[in-house]
């Protein structure tokens, strides 16, 4: 056997990432998962990216990013600083985290807690972004945020408590649990420095959540009041590949390579 070949499996590492253990002002546990590129970074610091759902999306997003982030020129993806946040154990308060309200049907009422996405978006402020900044210097003008299906109602919630947030990605997000509320809210605010990219996969048509028919309402009320709203249904995605599928598209926008049109 040659002297660089080995019978023993061995992890798999993606070079640039760690992760630390986190607690709320509730005492509760967190997992801040963060990635960051051997780019130089400008004096301004690199775009930063806050993924949701970390469990799930800081592996891909950051694999996807690191790949694309090398022909700049090409992808028109920018290196990137790429963190994600997660309850730890993971899933255990997505409910609790990104509702800031009750559902608008009764009947979606969860058995587990829900409404506390204000608490939530404040835990994001005062400790995930301290937290990240003490590790990795951003651009503080070029933070994005991005959540799929529930944390992705809460990222469009989060443009109305998190004003450091400039970019605004939600990919499938689940509008069904209270558009109007979130409706309201967003038209209470002043969103004209922000930019939002919502996108939903086109095997999502739903008869009763009607998936497709609210993100594409949802767009048309931001387009009327922030920088830039961008909208798009990908072809034969589900609501589990969608995330996947707009990643690259949503890392354009992210990272502040994307044109306008």
């Amino acid at each position: 056997m040659s002297e660089h070949t080995s019978s023993e499996w061995r992890p798999v590492v993606l070079p640039g990432a760690m992760r630390i253990t986190l607690q709320s002002a509730e005492g509760r546990a967190y997992t801040l998962s963060l990635y960051i590129p051997e780019t130089p970074a400008p004096a301004t610091g690199l775009p930063l990216v806050l993924a949701l759902d970390g469990a799930d999306h800081f592996a891909p997003l950051a694999s996807i990013g690191r790949r694309l982030a090398k022909r700049p020129d090409a992808t028109r993806v920018a290196p990137a600083i790429i963190a994600a946040i997660e309850s730890d154990p993971p899933q255990q308060r997505r409910y609790a985290d990104f509702t800031p309200w009750g559902p608008a049907d009764a009947a979606d009422a969860p058995q587990a807690p829900f409404g506390a996405a204000e608490a939530f978006a404040a835990f994001l402020s005062e400790r995930v972004l301290p937290q990240i900044a003490r590790r990795a210097a951003f651009d503080s003008a070029r933070i994005g945020l991005i959540g799929h299906s529930l944390s992705g109602y809460f990222a469009l919630y989060a443009a109305t408590r998190l004003p450091m947030i400039s970019t605004i990605c939600a990919i499938s997000p689940s509008l069904w649990w209270n558009q109007e509320r979130l409706s309201s809210a967003l038209a209470a605010c002043n969103l004209a420095a922000r930019r939002f990219f919502i996108a939903v996969g086109a095997r999502e048509a739903h008869p009763t959540r009607r998936m497709i028919e609210r993100a594409r309402a949802i767009t048309d009320q931001l387009a009327a009041a922030a920088s830039e709203a961008r909208f798009t249904i990908l072809d034969d995605e589900d609501h589990a590949s969608t995330p996947l599928a707009a990643a690259p598209a949503a890392l354009r926008l992210l990272t502040g390579q994307l044109p306008h049109t």
